[in-house]
């Protein structure tokens, strides 16, 4: 299981590397498979200490859809969940918030996690593992404060099933020429989202 994992992983690297330094083939083939989205729930609460452990525990179906048959199937390597973990700042003109892993003790529980490359700060990709029962794979990872400070998770394409995101963290932190929007600084590069249109950021505090 570990070579398979270690084999995996090596193989995640070399297909995002192309596409986070923004080259993309025109002849791509079209992939072959529809995965499911992860489904992803978070310690419920708005403030933490230096002593707590923060949980983002992600569940997404081991089946996936064949695109050329049109059939639901199993036995397909696990899709990965790719997230973001920032610390907010004061505003500057373009951007609220910067690459912040490095604030925090990784605790795996369930499954396994890495960053990437051009951008070990800001991303986790988090491998999941298969449940027993096979139904789903999954994975539990623990983020341990070693700083204080207002942060916020921020999911690429996660359900985040939690019912409050804390929002009104995010008021304190206004961006003059993108009101309504976060600003992500992310390997010193910026990029945004638009508050009202995106529910897969969480936002809490480090006291």
């Amino acid at each position: 299981m570990k070579t398979a994992i270690m084999n995996y992983r090596k193989y995640l690297i070399f297909l995002f590397l192309p596409f986070l330094m923004a080259f993309q083939c025109e002849e791509d083939e079209e992939p072959s498979y529809s995965f499911n989205t992860f489904r992803v729930q978070i310690s419920p609460e708005s403030n933490f200490s230096l002593n707590d452990t923060i949980w983002v525990e992600g569940l997404v179906s081991s089946q996936v859809l064949d695109l050329e048959t049109n059939d639901s199937i199993t036995g397909i390597d696990p899709q990965t969940d790719n997230f973001g973990v920032f610390k907010f700042i004061n505003p500057t003109d373009i951007s609220n918030c910067q690459d912040a892993i490095d604030q925090f003790e990784l605790v795996l529980d369930i499954g396994d996690t890495f960053g990437i490359p051009v951008c070990e700060n800001a991303d986790v990709l988090a491998l999941p593992e298969l449940d027993s029962d096979e139904t789903s794979f999954r994975y539990r990872i623990g983020f341990k404060p070693i700083t204080t400070g207002d942060f916020v998770f921020s999911f690429r394409n996660a359900e985040l099933r939690n019912t409050a995101r804390n929002e009104v963290i995010i008021e304190d932190y206004p961006i003059t020429n993108f009101p309504g929007q976060i600003g992500f600084q992310r390997c010193e590069r910026v990029s945004w989202r638009i508050l009202s249109e995106s529910e897969r950021e969480y936002y809490f505090s480090v006291q």
